[in-house]
Formats: structure tokens, C-alpha cells, sequence
């Protein structure tokens, strides 16, 4: 889902056999259509290890079912990790939607809880969240299976930004995890 005018941060690591020369785009559902796109290029040396790619990608129009496509004419292979597109424009620059965020504030709650349910505890005790595993850069995070829904998450949401960004008005951030860890956890987050 992407809207005419807005710019969207694209996010990925690429390794490559020999010099890259890769068009980033968003195109339609079926993949026709340019929506907006770049052009990445480099060298067989710049791209032999894994390297940090970042691009903003600003929508030519809007679509509902678009898709972020990835595409070469170059012969060799390429090796892609840690896929994202976000939008820039993101409450406080935290990931969430800024029109969403503001709702919820709106609503004035009195505390915001994170994580909650059973992403907290998971199924089994060894895929429970683990706070101190979702701290630091997104690509560092180890993340850790959803067993109660059976999907992988990469714990993209940092808690400390969540804790953050809903502490000050007239909320404040409720982290489920144990008393021990409270005192490293206000230490790491202040």
C-alpha cells in the first residue's frame, strides 16, 4: 500500500558475484507499471561481502495492492537479507504509522502495554519475548518464533522506542517482563 507523494525508506544487505546493477521499484499487484523506483550499482569489490543498502523511493501514484520489486539484467547471483520498506514519515520516526499512533493517543490511555498476550509468554517458555533481545539495530536482533501463532518475528518493534514513544503525555509504557529485569531495563531505556 503506498500513496502518490510520499517517500518510502527501502532497507535491505545484498552480497553479489560480481558488480551489481539492481532496479528497487514498487509496481503494481501483477508487477507492471513503474510506481517509483532506483537504481542501485557497485562494484564486484563493494558488494563481495554484505553491505547495508539504503534507498527512498518517492510514489509516482497510489496503489493498494503494490508490490517492492527487486530486479537485475545482469548475470550472476545475488544474495538479498533483511528485506524492508517503511514509510519515512512515521510517528517520531519510530516505525508506526504516524495517523495510527495519533489515534491511539487521542484515545488518552492511561498506559500503553507492550508486548501483550501470549507473544509474551509464547507456548512454550522458550519462544517467550525476550526484551534485551529486541534492543539495538533491527538487523542485529536475533528475534525468535511466535509459537502460539506459528509465524517468525524478527521483533522489529524496538520495546524501548514503543516505552518511549508512548511515555509523556498523559500515558505511561507498561512492559511485561519480570522485576529483576525492570531496573536494566529503565537503565537501558532512559
Amino acid at each position: 500500500n503506498i500513496e502518490q507523494g510520499k517517500k518510502y525508506k527501502v532497507v535491505f544487505y545484498a552480497r553479489s558475484t560480481g558488480p551489481l546493477n539492481l532496479a528497487v521499484s514498487f509496481t503494481g499487484p501483477n508487477g507492471v507499471g513503474n510506481l517509483a523506483s532506483t537504481v542501485i550499482t557497485g562494484s564486484a569489490s563493494d558488494f563481495s561481502n554484505w553491505t547495508k543498502v539504503e534507498a527512498v523511493l518517492e510514489a509516482k501514484a497510489t496503489s493498494r495492492n503494490s508490490r517492492l520489486q527487486l530486479t537485475t539484467t545482469a548475470k550472476g547471483v545475488i544474495w538479498l537479507d533483511q528485506v524492508s520498506a517503511m514509510p519515512v514519515d512515521t510517528y517520531k520516526g519510530h516505525g508506526f504509522r504516524s495517523d495510527l499512533f495519533q489515534m491511539l493517543l487521542d484515545m488518552k490511555p492511561s498506559f500503553i502495554r507492550f508486548p501483550g498476550g501470549c507473544f509474551v509468554e509464547g507456548e512454550a517458555l522458550r519462544n517467550a519475548f525476550r526484551w534485551k533481545a529486541s534492543v539495538g539495530p533491527w538487523e542485529e536482533r536475533p528475534g525468535h518464533f511466535g509459537d502460539v501463532w506459528k509465524y517468525w518475528t524478527d521483533d522489529g518493534i524496538q520495546v524501548c522506542i514503543l516505552y518511549k514513544g508512548s511515555s509523556g503525555r498523559n500515558q505511561r509504557g507498561v512492559v511485561s517482563i519480570h522485576d529483576r529485569a525492570q531496573c536494566l531495563f529503565i537503565n537501558l531505556c532512559n
